[in-house]
């Protein structure tokens, strides 16, 4: 199955996809949520999850863990909003 055509059928989100003039490697899988589903990330992971895709969020940025949180930073806002909106899935070379 590729994740592609399994998950264009949903509204919610995109797969994240190759870029064109590109061949990706498919290390890293993601769906991206889309502004009006932000809300729903925990829910979709936890339904991927109990449907055999094990799912997470992206990552959690540097300046959010406390060894860093002292540290100098710039505007993070773009780095924010798109923790909350990346959900990453089971990396393959056969479900790109």
């Amino acid at each position: 199955m590729s994740y592609k055509k399994e998950f264009e059928k949903y509204s919610e989100f995109i797969i994240l996809g190759q870029p064109k003039d590109c061949k990706s490697n498919f290390w890293l899988n993601a769906l991206i949520l889309k502004k009006s589903s932000i809300n729903l990330r925990d829910k979709i992971i936890s339904r991927l999850n109990y449907n055999g895709i094990q799912a997470r969020p992206c990552w959690k940025l540097l300046h959010r863990l406390k060894q860093f949180s002292n540290y100098p930073r710039m505007n993070l806002s773009v780095a924010e909003n798109l923790e909350k909106k990346i959900i990453n899935i089971p990396s393959s070379s056969i479900y790109g």
